[in-house]
């Protein structure tokens, strides 16, 4: 691991910075984003499932991470649902992570957040607490 620019990065042994998941000798999963920043306290979408990136960045496993519980393969558990849900987000994020990071139709890596014109149609391939961490990720802030 090296920390860069207020940022932590994971090169393998032929030197190539890490993205996506990745596991230490220990068994513990990070994620890195797609400019390889290891990416922490924050809830993440990963092929159609949740995870919760503890403040190690170490994904979280058998935890309650406020309202939400994420089980032993560190995805998060959706409670049995007792009544519908009315909404108009057609993709939500968790609460706690309401800022939604997604590739736009440019290819450029925009985030949104709740107040903004587009927020509900927008299916976020990564959730933020703050648009500080956003940003830190690689993100900008989309013009609406």
């Amino acid at each position: 691991m090296q920390f860069a620019d207020g940022q932590w990065y994971y090169f393998n042994s032929s030197g190539i910075m890490a993205t996506g998941w990745n596991a230490d000798a220990t068994g513990s999963y990070y994620f890195f984003s797609t400019f390889g920043a290891m990416l922490s306290n924050q809830w993440i979408a990963s092929n159609g499932q949740w995870y919760y990136l503890g403040n190690s960045g170490a994904m979280m496993r058998n935890a309650w991470i406020g309202n939400y519980y994420v089980g032993a393969d560190g995805m998060w558990i959706p409670p049995t649902p007792s009544a519908p849900s009315i909404s108009d987000d057609k993709y939500p994020c968790p609460a706690g992570a309401t800022i939604k990071g997604n590739r736009s139709a440019k290819g450029e890596w925009i985030y949104r957040v709740p107040t903004g014109r587009s927020y509900t149609r927008t299916h976020a391939e990564e959730c933020f607490a703050t648009e500080q961490e956003a940003r830190a990720s690689g993100y900008r802030r989309a013009g609406d």
